[in-house]
């Protein structure tokens, strides 16, 4: 079964990855994932973005208020910081706008077995499905507003930094 497993992944070069149900937390099927989490409960308003970890790449949970204050951790770091008021001004507004999170479609998207990870928000005791599989025009909208907090809190976080080398068209590694 597991040379057949590891046949499959060679030849395909990656493996479907359904998202957690709706309103499930991430790792909560069969096999368990690694999560970054916040170390206490996030306070009344704010919410949590959640990525998984990866072979390549640690976990992170990134907890944000509407006023833009954030608290980063991933492995054994955390770290506060700023985030543009507009940019968790457009979280919060999106947030409010697909109410139940746990009523959002979940859908299965394919991604590598090894690098693939798991992206959800928690906000008001709910979860939403895995963010990088978006089903409908709420769900992207979430999506862009998790892509344009994570860049500049995770900025300065050396143990994010890609691991991977970036291949010129030729191929080679830079």
């Amino acid at each position: 079964m597991f040379a057949a497993l590891c046949l499959a992944l060679a030849v395909n070069g990656a493996s479907p990855t359904p998202s957690p149900p709706a309103g499930a937390l991430p790792g909560s099927g069969s096999a368990p994932m690694r999560v970054a989490t916040p170390a206490e409960s996030p306070a009344p308003g704010s919410a949590v973005i959640t990525q998984t970890a990866s072979t390549n790449r640690p976990g992170f949970a990134i907890e944000i208020s509407p006023a833009g204050m954030a608290t980063v951790r991933s492995g054994g770091a955390t770290r506060s910081v700023q985030i543009a008021v507009p940019l968790a001004a457009r979280l919060f507004d999106d947030l409010e706008h697909a109410g139940d999170l746990t009523a959002l479609p979940a859908g299965a998207c394919m991604k590598s077995a090894s690098f693939g990870t798991t992206t959800v928000i928690a906000y008001r005791g709910a979860h939403s499905p895995d963010l990088q599989c978006a089903q409908n025009a709420t769900e992207r909208a979430l999506q862009a507003d998790v892509a344009a907090i994570t860049a500049p809190a995770l900025d300065g976080m050396p143990q994010l930094r890609r691991t991977l080398p970036v291949m010129r068209s030729t191929g080679a590694p830079n």
